[in-house]
């Protein structure tokens, strides 16, 4: 499915594109964290001690946002062929979008509501919606699906940290 749309359209302009959305969804994570109260930190929790240091949480939401974009802009970028094609990569969009709403959404849930426990069912919805999303990629572009294994790690990781962090308060 990859091959079509890189007959319409230039490198020059597929790397522009790839870039912009990966600083568009940079740009809106960063400033969900910062209104959702993620640059409050975990000062006062009780937390697991498999908790690495702050300063790792802004700067792997850096590159996982980046990358975020980038695979929405290469699963965008790429043309059916048929319809079934066309149907998983529109539920590919779709829950990417979703997914992504449902990930800037966790932080004043988690920060700001205090809400521990629900976030936890919230990074679990999460988690399925990765999970979804990479398969679904793997048939659309599988370039998009490899650059968001490391954002399921991630939240796969942030789920056992935000459960633990329930228990404990």
């Amino acid at each position: 499915m990859e091959e079509a749309v890189k007959q319409k359209m230039s490198a020059g302009a597929r790397t522009l594109y790839f870039i912009l959305m990966g600083f568009a969804a940079l740009g809106i994570g960063s400033l969900m964290g910062f209104i959702g109260g993620a640059n409050e930190g975990y000062a006062g929790l009780v937390r697991p001690p498999f908790t690495p240091p702050d300063v790792t949480f802004s700067i792997v939401w850096s590159v996982l946002y980046f990358i975020m974009g980038g695979a929405f802009c290469l699963t965008l970028m790429c043309a059916p062929k048929t319809h079934e094609e066309r149907n998983v990569k529109n539920a590919a969009v779709l829950v990417s979008v979703v997914s992504f709403l449902v990930n800037i959404t966790w932080t004043p849930i988690f920060f700001k509501a205090d809400l521990y426990f629900f976030a936890f069912i919230w990074l679990a919805i999460l988690d399925a919606m990765i999970t979804a999303l990479v398969i679904l990629e793997f048939k659309v572009s599988k370039a998009a699906a490899i650059m968001n294994i490391p954002y399921l790690g991630w939240i796969l990781f942030a789920t056992a940290l935000n459960i633990f962090i329930a228990i404990y308060n």
